[in-house]
């Protein structure tokens, strides 16, 4: 799979054996940029965008999960005609999160939650 500009996959839910192989970033990332993020989402519909009791969330942000034996291999970055490894892709490009209640809500959203990742190689 190739990116010509950043893209993110997200890892929300239990997964085991899961493996992301063969990337090739065809632009050079900065160092806050993850190819991965794993952990709870929160997101807030405001159907009635007046009234927060009518406020649903998209996801599950207090539910834990459990991700276990994933891997980044493979990982390359073009530079001019060639593709160079990119060296630590695990350590750099995946962020592992937990979710965490937002302080401001309902004035910001999303509302957050007290997820938790369990992360095991």
């Amino acid at each position: 799979m190739t990116y010509e500009h950043p893209g993110c996959f997200q890892i929300a839910a239990n997964v085991d054996g899961f493996s992301i192989r063969d990337v090739r970033l065809g632009f050079k990332p900065s160092d806050a940029f993850r190819l991965v993020e794993i952990g709870p989402l929160s997101a807030t519909y405001k159907g009635n965008a007046t009234d927060p009791s009518k406020w649903t969330e998209l996801f599950s942000p207090d539910r834990d999960i459990t991700v276990k034996g994933f891997r980044l291999e493979d990982v390359r970055v073009f530079r001019g005609q060639n593709s160079v490894p990119f060296e630590n892709a695990m350590r750099r490009l995946v962020r592992i999160a937990d979710q965490k209640p937002n302080p401001d809500y309902p004035k910001t959203t999303p509302r957050g939650g007290i997820g938790k990742v369990n992360y095991i190689l």
